[in-house]
């Protein structure tokens, strides 16, 4: 079983975006995966599962004194493409200050690793894709700590760069600390208007910081977005577009380098 998180703790990055197509893509394929929403605002589970979270399916369950597991929740497309949800709701924020306690940090790698989601009955896991919220707290911590693996994505903006300082500073501190490896399989620059000056600059930086694990840039699409908020991936609706196109190939290279 693979585990990926995908974090930044800057808000409006495209991480829920790139989470959404990613499980797609890998449920496209033929794995089972396993979609968890560790972000209160829910946007990831919405995009699945357009009602509210059953309490027997919501990740509060992990951090409310273990009294049960959550179970996750089977959703299937029209195509019979199907993907397992842990969902999230703004009803998880009341967790994030009471649950600071470094044994939270445990709780969701805890989970995974014993496959407590096998009490609900499902099937075997092949792949966990993760997306957190936009901050460092107890979160994105425990989805780290649960994690093998790392994708960041950043916006074109003069404050990415000292953002994802702050990110990789921070991973490392909490990997030191508790002994845990995690590898970055991915640096990608979201939604970017890649003729601009700027943009240039940026992918200049970051192939010099993270060489070939800078994946470079989706180019910005109004596609993107409305596929995303169709519950689609853009490549169903939009198969020759550029970014439909630059994004499919960026997931596959992320999947290869989960192998």
């Amino acid at each position: 079983m693979k585990v990926l998180a995908i974090a930044n703790h800057k808000g409006g990055v495209g991480k829920t975006t790139l989470a959404f197509h990613l499980i797609k893509a890998l449920s496209e394929k033929g794995h089972n995966v396993l979609a968890i929403d560790m972000d209160p605002q829910g946007n990831l589970s919405v995009s699945f599962y357009n009602d509210r979270i059953p309490d027997e399916h919501h990740v509060k369950l992990l951090f409310d004194d273990g009294k049960k597991h959550p179970v996750p929740m089977k959703i299937c497309d029209d195509n019979g493409s199907c993907v397992y949800l842990l969902g999230s709701s703004i009803h998880l924020a009341s967790f994030d200050s009471a649950g600071a306690k470094l044994l939270n940090y445990f709780k969701l790698k805890s989970y995974l690793e014993k496959k407590l989601w096998k009490e609900g009955g499902v099937e075997n896991i092949d792949y966990v894709v993760i997306d957190t919220p936009p901050n460092l707290g107890i979160f994105t911590m425990s989805s780290i700590v649960a994690s093998q693996y790392l994708v960041i994505p950043l916006d074109l903006s003069i404050y990415a760069l000292d953002g994802l300082r702050e990110l990789t500073r921070k991973i490392k501190e909490l990997s030191e600390e508790i002994d845990h490896k995690i590898e970055t399989v991915g640096v990608i620059l979201m939604d970017s208007n890649e003729r601009t000056n700027m943009a240039k600059s940026f992918n200049a930086t970051l192939t010099e910081s993270f060489g070939d694990t800078f994946l470079g840039e989706i180019p910005h699409s109004i596609k993107v977005k409305e596929a995303f908020l169709d519950n689609v991936p853009v490549w169903e609706i939009a198969p020759d577009n550029k970014a439909a196109i630059r994004l499919k190939e960026v997931i596959n290279e992320i999947i290869e380098r989960m192998k």
